[in-house]
């Protein structure tokens, strides 16, 4: 039997009202070379119910104990046979082209990597859309977009890299694009882009539970990939200043005072930062800066944010 070009891995946790509007984009693209893994987080709203409604062969559901979005991801790579595996959200809608133009690139290129825009949703409005753009040098001037839906990935590579890291619930795709274009790179290999949105993505309303996740996720990022961070002063800053802020809410002043200091000496010229360090000085200035329930905005050149796991 001959695999299918593509694997499409769509977790999902607690979303059994959302979730058939996301595999029926799938199951009705015009490329039909793909299976569909839909991987079920620890669910507890009757999500393997629905799934039992909806037959099809080219469907295999799999459930997990709750184990987080990227865990989830993985867990579907490990059994997909496609030569290309990708990643859709379970509230988010893929275009009825999304396989097919991204099969035309890699077809044509033979690339191991290929990313697309996406249209960004707020209830029935069109808001935006984002589409692939030259990353910077920490991704080595690559051009792309790397959110769930907006990239495909040689199934092989993904594995190679380790797929996405399980301790990440936020910037999990921009951590896995800074492992995935640098290889790439280093072999000589495409990195394709679509300049076209084919995916719709819905906007989520971030938490407390997602602020702690930018903040790990920030760490996390500057103690692995500093070095490669550090090509560009502006990320570089911006990470270390979303540290800064977690650290206010979540860790101590002092910790906060010492990711604020970093991020001044990364881009010296960037007046915000100075203004946090003095902010963070003062226990009552801080708190009403930085609430709890104030949205902190991620890293957007690669990834944007994680998927809002509950």
């Amino acid at each position: 039997m001959t695999p299918p070009l593509f694997s499409v891995i769509l977790p999902t946790h607690n979303r059994a009202t959302l979730l058939p509007r996301a595999i029926d984009s799938v199951l009705n693209q015009e490329l039909q070379d793909f299976e569909l893994i839909v991987v079920d987080d620890g669910s507890t709203d009757g999500t393997a119910g629905v799934i039992a409604r909806l037959p099809d062969d080219r469907l295999a559901f799999v459930r997990q104990d709750h184990s987080g979005v990227s865990a989830a991801r993985n867990a579907g790579v490990a059994l997909a046979i496609g030569r290309y595996v990708t990643f859709l959200d379970s509230d988010d809608q893929a275009h009825p082209d999304w396989l097919s133009r991204l099969g035309d690139a890699v077809e044509r290129s033979g690339a191991p990597l290929v990313s697309c825009g996406a249209l960004f949703l707020s209830g029935r409005r069109r808001q935006r859309k984002a589409l692939p753009k030259r990353m910077g040098p920490e991704f080595d001037g690559a051009y792309g977009l790397f959110l769930a839906g907006t990239f495909a990935a040689r199934r092989q590579l993904f594995i190679e890299v380790g797929g996405y890291e399980e301790s990440l619930a936020f910037s999990e795709n921009t951590e896995l694009a800074l492992r995935l274009i640098p290889i790439c790179r280093r072999r000589g290999w495409p990195v394709q882009y679509i300049e076209q949105p084919l995916v719709s993505v819905c906007r989520r309303q971030r938490n407390g539970s997602h602020l702690m996740a930018s903040f790990e996720a920030a760490k996390f990022l500057l103690e692995t990939h500093g070095e490669r961070l550090a090509r560009n002063s502006r990320v570089l800053s911006d990470y270390l200043a979303i540290a800064g802020v977690g650290a206010v809410r979540f860790a101590s002043r002092g910790e906060a005072l010492g990711w604020f200091a970093k991020a001044i000496r990364a881009r010296p010229q960037r007046i915000k930062n100075y203004l946090r360090w003095v902010a963070a000085r003062s226990p009552s200035l801080a708190a009403r800066i930085w609430p709890l329930a104030e949205t902190v905005k991620g890293h957007a050149i690669a990834a944007g944010s994680g998927e809002a796991w509950t």
